[in-house]
Order: C-alpha cells, then structure tokens, then sequence
C-alpha cells in the first residue's frame, strides 16, 4: 500500500536546526509526498534555508498570510509566513488546518529541532498498516534525550495536580515493539488524515505547552496511539538541567506550565476532585514555593497570574515569550 505522507512543521528563528530537519526528512527511505513548512515570522534568515530546499524562488515575494506552493521533483513543497509569532500551539494549529484541505493519507507533525532517522517514518507507518492504528509515535531516545512514553495518565486523583505525576512511564530498553500511550509530543507523530479530519485542528489558545497534549486525549476518542521502539527520531537540543527549588526563577515558559496545567485538568480531570481540587492545591504548593523561594517577587507574579487566567479562562498569548 502506497501511502501520500505530508510533513508538517513549525519552525520559528532556528535556521540551522531547520536545515538539519529538512535533511534527515528528504533522506528517509520511505519517501514523503510533500512538506508544509510553517513559519511563525521567524526574523533569522530562514528564507535563505528554505530557498536553498526549493520552497522559495530566489525572488520570491514573501507577504504574511500568503500560501506558496511548488514542486521539487516527485516532492510537493508548501509555505506559509505568519504575521506574528503565535507560539507552537498557534503554529501548528494554523498548519494542520491548511494540511487539512490536502490530498495526504498522513500527516507528520514536528518542530524543527528533531531529525528523524532514515528509517523512521517507513517504520511508523508498518506498524500504523500492521496494526490498523490511526496514530503512531516514534522513538526520541538519542543522545540529547531519553524518551519514557506514558503508557496510563491518571486523570481521578484530586492530588497528582502536576501532570508529570498523573503519568505512568516506561524506561528503556524496552522489550516490546510497540506500547500503547495516553500522550505525545508534537516531535515525529504520525496521524491519519481522516482522524485529523475528525478531532480537527489543534487547539490555538494554548500558545505553548499542553497542546500536544490535548490533541492525544481529542484522537484516543476514535484510535489507540503506539509508540514504535524501532522508530527513531532525535532531538537537536539537550534538555535543559533543572535547578534546585529555591533558585528557581520562574519564566514566561512556566507562566504557560502552570495555566495550561490548570486549565487542561479543568477540561478533562474525571471527577469533581481532579477537575476542581487539583488546580487550587497547585496554585497553593506553587505559591508556598515561592514565598519560600529565592526570587519571591518574580515567581508570585507568574504563579498569581497564571492561577488568574487559568481560573477566568484566559488563554492565548498573554505574557510575551522572551525567545
């Protein structure tokens, strides 16, 4: 069975990254069909790496809003140019929507920090035919990162109020081929369209953080997700090292931690006591924390307005990322 894949990825300032991503997909043994490409008004030259893959003509007029495509020999090449910088949930929300109106059997979604080994996609999509599953997640253990797929996500406990402890993990080496999972990344999933065509585009208002996650609990409703072991993608950047909890000095990136946190246990927490309890007990160990914490002015700011929005449900883009 000949299956019309479409890529699909976010890219924002980060041209060698993008470069390197672009490389590893032209390169697999599975050949994709065609690459949307969608730029959140990146300001770094990456016009110049997107005309050296065929994206753009040298003379290209680039306007905001504009839909360009062309052609690089059996290869359909797609780009799209945002006014703003409206964070990975706005990206990827816009490019699923116009992926949407393609004729593709699949989309692959990622950021443009991952490099998917050459066999990566051709084994994603055995097992996604094998297996008669609409979705497929591949294998991000590499050098930069160790992957522990999440295998049950406990949404009834009022007191696991962060998401990392709602999770139930797996640690490698793994003994089986495949695993069913509750959550993913936007880093090399792999979805049929006509799932996609059912759940729809990827939620907007999150702006960064839980976007992903949303979007798994929104396809569980019509297809199990499998993680495949044999097939590898890499992260590009090493994760950062956590500090010690009295030097943390929260950022615009735990603003969104925190509301979307709230915000998504609000959504889909299965009893009065996740949906209701677990935000407020958050808010009042965070606000503890900070209090307690070195950098108390900072961190009350950002946790006091994260617990507001989240409570009056105001979501998008509301503290300025500093990238």
């Amino acid at each position: 069975m000949i299956s019309k894949v479409l890529v699909v990825m976010v890219t924002y300032n980060r041209k060698n990254l993008l470069k390197n991503a672009l490389e590893s997909i032209f390169n697999q043994t599975k050949p994709v069909s065609g690459v949307l490409i969608l730029d959140n008004a990146s300001n770094d030259g990456t016009e110049d790496v997107l005309q050296k893959f065929g994206f753009l003509s040298r003379d290209q007029d680039i306007n905001d809003g504009t839909f360009i495509k062309r052609s690089s020999g059996n290869t359909r090449l797609y780009y799209y140019r945002n006014s703003v910088n409206t964070g990975g949930a706005g990206g990827f929300s816009k490019a699923v929507e116009l992926a949407k109106e393609l004729d593709y059997d699949y989309l692959w979604i990622m950021d443009d920090d991952v490099r998917p080994v050459e066999n990566c996609l051709e084994n994603l999509l055995t097992v996604a035919h094998d297996c008669n599953v609409g979705a497929v997640v591949p294998n991000r253990n590499c050098q930069n990162f160790e992957d522990y797929p999440t295998v049950e996500l406990d949404l009834n406990s009022t007191f696991k109020y962060f998401m990392e402890k709602r999770k139930k993990k797996i640690y490698p080496p793994f003994s089986e081929k495949v695993y069913s999972i509750k959550t993913f990344a936007f880093e090399g999933p792999l979805i049929d369209m006509e799932i996609v065509k059912k759940v729809g585009i990827p939620r907007a208002e999150y702006f960064l953080l839980y976007d992903d996650t949303d979007y798994a609990q929104r396809i569980l409703q019509y297809t199990d997700i499998l993680f495949v072991t044999s097939a590898y993608l890499e992260r590009q950047l090493p994760v950062p090292k956590s500090k010690k909890n009295k030097k943390i000095s929260y950022t615009w990136k735990d603003y969104y931690s925190i509301r979307n946190n709230m915000i998504f246990d609000r959504e889909y927490g299965k009893t009065f006591g996740a949906k209701y309890i677990s935000p407020r007990l958050m808010f009042i160990h965070l606000l503890i924390n900070s209090i307690r914490g070195e950098n108390r002015k900072n961190n009350l700011n950002i946790v006091l307005r994260a617990h507001r929005d989240a409570v009056s449900k105001k979501m998008g883009k509301r503290f300025d990322p500093n990238y």
